[in-house]
């Protein structure tokens, strides 16, 4: 895998040696990660209530990019941005937890 690494991103985060980083390519979770955002995420890390997540649904073709809540069994992908719908799931439903986002690096001059 390190063949395929593009960059390295230092981090000051406890992460583990699995941890990636993407830059966020739309508006789905602005205001709070523009665009260009660097995430960094940790796949070792546990999700809970109110984390950010890179989630995979099977009838999906890529990821995404969500802020996660749990309500008993009840799951739901919330995107920060109005525009986008939130997608309520259950513990039943087949759901891929790719990492949880354990630190953002935004720009704001290019």
């Amino acid at each position: 895998i390190r063949d395929q690494v593009e960059h390295f991103i230092p981090s000051n985060a406890n992460i583990s040696d699995k941890a990636y980083a993407l830059i966020t390519k739309d508006s789905t979770m602005q205001p709070i990660f523009p665009e260009e955002t660097i995430l960094i995420i940790d796949p070792c890390v546990k999700p809970a209530d109110r984390d950010y997540v890179i989630a995979h649904l099977p009838d999906q073709k890529e990821a995404t990019f969500k802020q996660i809540l749990f309500d008993g069994h009840d799951i739901y992908l919330k995107p920060l941005n109005p525009d986008f719908r939130v997608i309520h799931l259950n513990k039943n439903n087949p759901l891929t937890i790719l990492g949880v986002l354990v630190e953002a690096r935004m720009h704001f001059k290019h």
